[in-house]
């Protein structure tokens, strides 16, 4: 499956705290592959989604390139973690998957949202341009 990711000028993830474990490097032609127990390398189905999101961001430095799942089937998340810093994302994957749901609003510091439209994700990716 053809995806598309936004990365900023250093093509790094663009909402992870730089320095950790979820900020991950996106280098044409490897393959990327997400931290354990979590959701998944953030894409969008669209390349269009993937604009707006940059534009909805106002960010004039970062820029989508075009992944490949191969045959990994793409998962959906309900929610996400709202906040993207290291804390509080370790704090969001300590919940059990079946649990997450309970602290969908407000529990414990982990505070969750809807995903941004048209988001998959995968286990990992091949990175192609």
């Amino acid at each position: 499956m053809i995806a598309y990711k936004v990365v900023n000028s250093k093509r790094k993830s663009v909402l992870a705290e730089p320095g950790s474990k979820y900020c991950l490097t996106y280098k044409k032609g490897t393959t990327v592959i997400a931290p354990r127990n979590t959701l998944g390398i953030m894409c969008f189905k669209t390349k269009i989604k993937a604009r707006i999101f940059i534009n909805t961001m106002q960010a004039t430095t970062w820029k989508i390139i075009k992944v490949s799942s191969g045959e990994e089937e793409a998962s959906y998340p309900d929610f996400v973690s709202k906040s993207t810093f290291k804390n509080s994302l370790d704090l969001f994957y300590k919940i059990s998957p079946n649990h997450r749901l309970l602290h969908k609003y407000y529990k414990g510091n982990v505070i969750t949202t809807n995903p941004w439209p048209a988001t998959i994700c995968f286990n990992q990716i091949k990175v192609l341009t």
